[in-house]
């Protein structure tokens, strides 16, 4: 008797898990409310890069230094734009930040096939905006656009929904002409240390850490960032949230190191290709100098 009791319990806890993940990935895959501002550039645009932030972070600095160190570097180019884009209206719910970056991507994707003389697109994406790139691409293409095509993920995030943890790793890079996953493995952010299967990947992880970056100023509190880990452990010690080099995050380093190896190769239009740089491959980052 009290067997009987205990199986009806199981299946009855089981039956309500089951019942909660539905719940919570039905949720996860339902946008928001969302306000996908225009790009509004010049029609006689020949190239664009477009940067992306993660979950609440707008304000991250080192996307801001890419956007302008990248304006520099192709200063002598005419007809391109550079655009730092807010998407905070779809990043500020975490748990629909994926599904959300899916509508910002389209849309905007459906823009750029307004501009006829668009030749070269490089999206760059960090964080929870890394859904953003291969959807955006492919309703780009769908829609008869054929500018070469470059995506740039930085510790970009792989859930899709509640569920699918690896939805990254398997298709994040699938659309461009070619795609770099530059990450760091040892940051508590979840489901951005895994290496890409339709991208060339490069890992940051064991390389040194400038004194500058250890004691950046981050736009965000301690509070805020318990989903990222800062005010939780690093290396399985709990932080010391008065000392800045305790507080900082590594999933802010590739950005970081993405800013700092940014110069005039790396911003010539399709510089690199998948034959050099093979889909899936593994490479160690070099040290900065």
């Amino acid at each position: 008797m009290m067997e009987k009791k205990t199986q009806k319990l199981g299946k009855a806890t089981l039956y309500l898990f089951l019942f909660f993940c539905f719940l919570i990935e039905a949720y996860t895959r339902t946008p928001d409310k969302l306000d996908i501002k225009p790009l509004k550039l010049s029609p006689s645009t020949e190239e664009i890069v477009l940067l992306f932030h993660g979950a609440k972070d707008e304000l991250n600095p080192e996307l801001a230094a890419i956007a302008v160190k990248y304006k520099k570097l192709i200063s002598n180019r005419t007809r391109t734009a550079v655009v730092n884009y807010n998407w905070s209206s779809g990043s500020n719910n975490r748990l629909r930040a994926g599904t959300n970056a899916l509508r910002f991507g389209a849309a905007i994707g459906k823009e750029l096939v307004e501009y006829k003389g668009l030749t070269h697109l490089r999206i760059i994406a960090h964080s929870a905006s890394g859904f953003i790139p291969d959807e955006l691409c492919r309703t780009y293409r769908n829609l008869g656009g054929r500018a070469h095509i470059e995506t740039t993920f930085l510790d970009a995030f792989g859930l899709r929904g509640f569920l699918d943890s690896n939805y990254g790793s398997r298709n994040h890079g699938s659309c461009a002409d070619f795609s770099v996953n530059i990450l760091n493995r040892d940051d508590p952010a979840p489901t951005t240390n895994k290496f890409f299967k339709r991208s060339w990947n490069l890992d940051v992880t064991g390389l040194k850490r400038p004194n500058d970056f250890l004691f950046r100023k981050d736009p965000r509190t301690p509070e805020d960032d318990i989903w990222l880990g800062v005010s939780d452990t690093i290396d399985g010690v709990k932080r010391n949230l008065s000392n800045p080099k305790q507080q900082n995050n590594g999933h802010y380093w590739p950005p970081y190191y993405f800013l700092a190896t940014l110069d005039e190769e790396a911003v010539i239009p399709g510089g690199r290709n998948h034959k050099e740089f093979p889909k899936g491959l593994v490479a160690i980052a070099p040290e900065l100098d």
